[in-house]
């Protein structure tokens, strides 16, 4: 099961904080906060705090186990950005452009990956059965089709030798006149 834990219009470019929070994808939430702490950059201190409410979320809403948690996804979108306007020379004006950002984080228990991967790896061992047998028909399609065209090519080797033969006598016929 997913969990989520979002935060909207956070002061920050999402630049900024993707580079954080790459850093603790996959994690167990116990491993990613203490990777985050030891960050100097001001985005982990919010990503901390976000992973450990996604971790209430976990066990309060949906009674699930702490430590079969793990960090799936951090998601970091583009909000609404700020537009103000700063003094240049001339009377002119540059645009200023601030930032903001929506962060979710998306935690998941790994029993629910085992799980989808059994299922996958069920598929997936389904699939090889089918292109086994798929391949073990078409080679003995191929071969069944070399050996037709063996047969076929000896026969036809032997014509040929034989009007050879024929065109020589033709042509030691020829001479004799």
């Amino acid at each position: 099961m997913k969990v989520r834990a979002q935060l909207k219009n956070y002061r920050m470019s999402p630049r900024k904080i993707r580079v954080v929070s790459d850093t603790v994808k996959g994690f167990a939430p116990d491993e990613a906060v203490a990777r985050l702490r030891a960050c100097p950059r001001e985005a982990a201190g919010m990503l901390v705090v976000l992973i450990k409410g996604a971790v209430a979320n976990a066990e309060n809403n949906f009674q699930l186990d702490k430590g079969l948690l793990f960090v799936k996804d951090i998601i970091v979108d583009e909000a609404t950005s700020l537009k103000r306007w700063r003094a240049r020379s001339h009377g002119r004006a540059a645009r200023i452009i601030k930032r903001v950002s929506h962060i979710t984080v998306v935690l998941e228990d790994r029993r629910d990956l085992t799980v989808k991967n059994d299922d996958l790896i069920q598929q997936e061992k389904k699939k090889v059965l089918k292109e086994k047998v798929v391949s073990t028909a078409k080679k003995e399609k191929s071969s069944e089709k070399i050996l037709l065209k063996k047969e076929k090519k000896t026969p036809a080797k032997k014509n040929e030798d034989l009007t050879n033969v024929e065109k020589k006598g033709k042509k030691v016929s020829k001479l004799e006149k």
